[in-house]
């Protein structure tokens, strides 16, 4: 390939495609033959007739000269086209081919050279992490990227950025509350911030969702005290009670209720269905 080729050699136009062009001259006939038909009247029958005679003349000439045009245009490109088959196959092809043969030996070399490399990163990720004492992180975790224009001291230093940031991420779990949770959490996607969020919001909920029970049994316990209050004050039956005493009226009882709204509407619905009188 060290030899040149003269190029202009190779492909040589013996003669260019030679038009005779009087398209000037039959322009100037065909304005001529415009104007007078665009000068036309229509406005009678007759006059209307002429006119249809001029659109259809004029359109029968714009279909001709398109039609040779096109005969013109082919008769140009038809050598084109054979040469154009036998220059792809005899040149294109061949060059084409050859290209991508050694395009193929470069990208099997470059996919080489960054195996190595990554080989290389692996084994420095490995001991790095043996020194720092985590045993959880793996390498493709990291995400580092190796190209062919990345050199060994920029990619270790990229790894070591890296597994420093999750040993700076454990210390500051540590010094949480709740540790064990956060770092479950965390060895998801390594987002330190985001597992203590999760965890202590976690715990807010379980907390107030704890208040809330809480909160129902204690009104549940004041509710039921408050109705053993109005039982001993109205008198709770009893099976050896008798009937007169059953049916003593009381006239003066006096107590408090503490109850959700819903509750005394129906206890005023009661006392008002059994005839108890009440203010």
């Amino acid at each position: 390939m060290n030899e040149e080729i003269k190029f202009n050699e190779i492909i040589i136009v013996e003669q260019l495609p030679v038009i005779k062009e009087t398209l000037e001259k039959i322009g100037k006939e065909i304005q001529a033959k415009v104007k007078i038909a665009l000068e036309l009247k229509c406005e009678t029958e007759e006059e209307k007739k002429i006119v249809r005679k001029a659109k259809a003349d004029i359109n029968t000439y714009k279909n001709d000269f398109e039609t040779r045009r096109k005969e013109v245009k082919n008769q140009i490109l038809a050598p084109y086209t054979v040469f154009e088959v036998i220059y792809s196959k005899e040149i294109k092809e061949i060059l084409q081919n050859a290209y991508d043969e050694l395009n193929k030996k470069v990208l099997v070399l470059d996919d080489q050279t960054k195996e190595d490399m990554k080989q290389e990163c692996i084994k420095y990720f490995n001991e790095y992490l043996k020194a720092i004492n985590i045993d959880f992180v793996k390498y493709e975790e990291l995400d580092i990227n190796i190209t062919l224009s990345s050199n060994d001291k920029a990619l270790k230093k990229a790894i070591k950025i890296a597994l420093d940031k999750i040993v700076d991420d454990l210390a500051l779990i540590k010094t949480q509350e709740h540790e064990e949770e956060i770092l479950v959490e965390y060895k998801k996607d390594y987002n330190v911030s985001g597992a203590i969020t999760t965890v202590v919001q976690r715990h807010e909920d379980i907390k107030r969702e704890a208040e809330l029970k809480e909160a129902k049994t204690k009104q549940t316990d004041i509710e039921l005290e408050h109705i053993e209050e109005i039982n001993e004050a109205i008198g709770t039956p009893t099976k050896v009670e008798s009937e007169e005493y059953l049916n003593e009226i009381i006239t003066d009882v006096q107590f408090t209720i503490t109850a959700p709204r819903i509750k005394i509407r129906e206890l005023k619905d009661y006392m008002k269905k059994e005839g108890i009188k009440y203010e």
